[in-house]
């Protein structure tokens, strides 16, 4: 079985700094490192307060994935919808992506730390 939880894992940690809403790309791969087609599925990114939350109340936003070409090539952003999205209190959050495969079946890909840092510029 795959491991999903990366949250001790820093090369897996995303960061914003606070208001900033750029987009985060990754790379879906398989275990040989392969980029997988993913053209036939969908995205979300989730950022929550907590790492094992039992609903929604502590989730601080979600971005819908967006491929970066078409898919083919396993490359998926994600980015907040605007700056409000980030304007949260600097800390560790956690962050999963799911993916709904075109069979209507849904599986998360990984679950890792999300950085919000106090920006300079106002």
């Amino acid at each position: 079985m795959a491991k999903i939880d990366q949250t001790s894992n820093s090369t897996k940690t995303i960061c914003w700094a606070r208001g900033d809403f750029d987009p985060k790309v990754f790379t879906i791969v398989d275990a040989s490192g392969n980029a997988l087609d993913i053209s036939g599925s969908t995205f979300i990114l989730s950022v929550d307060s907590r790492k094992n939350p039992t609903d929604i109340t502590t989730q601080q936003f979600t971005a819908a994935g967006s491929f970066v070409t078409d898919g083919t090539d396993g490359k998926i952003q994600f980015q907040p919808a605007n700056a409000t999205e980030t304007d949260i209190a600097p800390d560790r959050y956690f962050y999963d992506i799911e993916e709904t495969l075109g069979t209507g079946q849904k599986r998360t890909l990984i679950k890792a730390a999300a950085l919000i840092i106090q920006d300079i510029t106002k």
